[in-house]
C-alpha cells in the first residue's frame, strides 16, 4: 500500500498531494486489527524470555515449621549465627536509569534492618552505627567511601554501567564491638522482571 502511495505521489497528482501523516494515521486501524486478530505474531523480548524460564524454576513454597532434624538444625544454626553477626544490619540497593553522561544506572546503596513480616525494613534509627565505609574496586580507583551517621539513611550513591560487588564495613558506637563486614552484589534485575509482572496483572485486570 505504501509503494503504490509513493508511486501515485510521485505524480503530483494534486488529489494525492496529501501530508504523508495523513496516510500513517489512516493505517493505524488496520494495523491494530492486524495485532488483535492474531495475523502478526508477538515478537519474544528479551524480558519475557527470561520469566519464562524463571517460571520453570522449582517452586521453594512456604510452610510451618515441623520438627527439626540434624540437618535442618544445621541450617537454623548458620542463619541465626549470620543474622547474629550482622544484627541484623543489611545492605540493600535500589536504582534509576542515569543521569550521568556514559553510565547506565544511578545506584543507592544504603543500610536497613532486618524486620520480620514486613516488606518495608527500617532505613533509619541505626543508633548504634558509628560510620560505615564502602569499597566497590578498581572502577572506582580502589576508593574507600566512608560516610557517618546523622541520623538518616546511612549510604551512598554512585554510577555504573554494568554489575559489581559493594562491600562494606560497619564501625559501631561501642569501641569493644568489632566491625562487620557485608556484602551486596548490585544488579538490575529486579525492575524489569517486576515491571513485566506489573504489566501482565493490568492486563488481567
Amino acid at each position: 500500500m505504501l509503494i503504490t502511495f509513493f508511486c501515485m505521489q510521485s505524480s503530483r497528482g494534486a488529489a494525492l498531494d496529501l501530508p504523508i501523516q495523513y496516510l500513517v494515521a489512516s493505517l493505524v486501524p488496520v494495523v491494530v486489527g492486524l495485532l488483535v486478530g492474531g495475523h502478526v505474531k508477538k515478537v519474544k523480548t528479551p524480558i519475557g524470555t527470561l520469566e519464562a524460564a524463571l517460571e520453570t524454576l522449582p517452586e521453594a513454597s512456604q510452610k510451618e515449621a515441623t520438627t527439626s532434624g540434624p540437618s535442618s538444625n544445621e541450617w537454623q544454626h548458620q542463619r541465626a549465627g549470620e543474622y547474629a553477626r550482622t544484627s541484623g544490619i543489611e545492605l540493600a540497593h535500589t536504582y534509576r536509569p542515569s543521569l550521568e553522561e556514559g553510565q547506565l544506572y544511578d545506584i543507592f546503596i544504603y543500610l536497613v534492618r532486618h524486620k520480620r513480616d514486613t516488606d518495608k525494613p527500617p532505613k533509619v534509627g541505626f543508633t548504634e552505627v558509628q560510620h560505615i565505609e564502602f569499597y566497590f574496586g578498581e572502577k572506582w580507583g580502589h576508593e574507600v567511601f566512608r560516610v557517618g551517621n546523622s541520623g538518616g539513611p546511612i549510604g551512598v550513591r554512585t554510577h555504573a554501567f554494568g554489575t559489581f560487588l559493594a562491600t562494606a564495613r560497619i564501625t559501631f558506637t561501642d569501641s569493644k564491638r568489632e566491625p562487620v563486614v557485608l556484602h551486596r552484589y548490585i544488579d538490575f534485575e529486579m525492575a524489569p522482571l517486576q515491571a513485566a509482572t506489573s504489566s501482565t496483572s493490568a492486563q488481567r485486570n
